[in-house]
């Protein structure tokens, strides 16, 4: 079976789902957590207590930005890989917070940048594979993501039963001259 551009695309995209990332909660589950902890224990003293209530938290004036920016000064950028934070509306984080992100995203950067060259990789030494079978000789431990062979479907009704159904309508019409 010819493997299509499309088999190699699905093959490449499983193998990147099954390959874990190093952190269980995700990048903005954790950098949430660090703007959480900052505004419940260093924030102004009025809302501290507001922020994780769900009853009266909803009437604080939240904004939510890129986390790129709640890196520390020198290194604010903004990177769409990263998620949106909720934080409160003109807050500014300490040094400290700053730093405890910026190491979040960087690791979280630097594992990215190595998963897409992993993925560059395996696009590269699928592109000169053309069968099913040369990739389960290739990479026998992939086997599992080798797309499903495909046989011709000779059971299907519309051409199972067409001769069978012109014979009843008299088909071929020169045998039916003849039996007269």
């Amino acid at each position: 079976m010819k493997l299509t551009k499309t088999h190699r695309e699905q093959i490449v995209a499983a193998v990147m789902r099954n390959t874990p990332m190093r952190h269980k909660l995700s990048i903005g589950e954790r950098i949430q957590a660090v703007v959480d902890k900052f505004i419940t224990e260093r924030g102004p003293r009025g809302i501290r207590h507001l922020w994780k209530d769900k009853e009266f938290g909803r009437y604080l004036n939240r904004t939510s930005h890129n986390a790129g920016y709640s890196r520390t000064e020198s290194s604010r950028f903004y990177d769409s890989r990263l998620p949106q934070v909720s934080t409160l509306y003109g807050l500014d984080l300490d040094g400290e917070a700053q730093t405890e992100i910026q190491q979040i995203t960087d690791e979280y950067l630097e594992e990215m940048s190595q998963r897409e060259d992993a993925e560059s990789k395996l696009h590269a030494a699928l592109a000169g594979i053309r069968t099913r079978k040369q990739f389960i000789e290739q990479f026998p431990e992939l086997e599992k993501y080798a797309p499903e062979e495909i046989t011709a479907d000779r059971t299907v009704p519309a051409i199972a039963n067409v001769m069978a159904t012109l014979s009843k309508l008299g088909f071929p019409a020169d045998k039916a001259v003849a039996a007269a």
